[in-house]
């Protein structure tokens, strides 16, 4: 059996988390399986599927962790290259 159903999680933006087990739990509470896998994945390129312990200690220090890694007030070539554009209708600087 494969039940596919999707969740809809509005961001506020740059890091923003939020614990997804109890919604998980309930696609799982409903499809009536009792045994296998919840794969759970995320449709798009800047955000990601975690397991931690949805602790305020955690989320803190790995919200200050992304940050050293890549700066929120930094320009980024992305940015400026229109990757957020359609696919239909690149517009990159350099050619796509």
């Amino acid at each position: 059996m494969v039940l596919t159903e999707q969740l809809e999680i509005l961001s506020e933006g740059d890091f923003y988390a939020v614990n997804i087990t109890e919604p998980v739990r309930a696609v799982v509470k409903r499809s009536g399986v009792s045994e296998g896998s919840a794969p759970v994945f995320y449709l798009h390129t800047t955000g990601a599927v975690m397991v931690v312990e949805h602790e305020a200690g955690i989320l803190a220090d790995l919200e200050d962790a992304l940050e050293k890694v890549a700066l929120t007030s930094a320009e980024y070539a992305h940015h400026r290259r229109g990757y957020d554009t359609p696919m239909a209708q690149p517009t990159c600087e350099r050619g796509c």
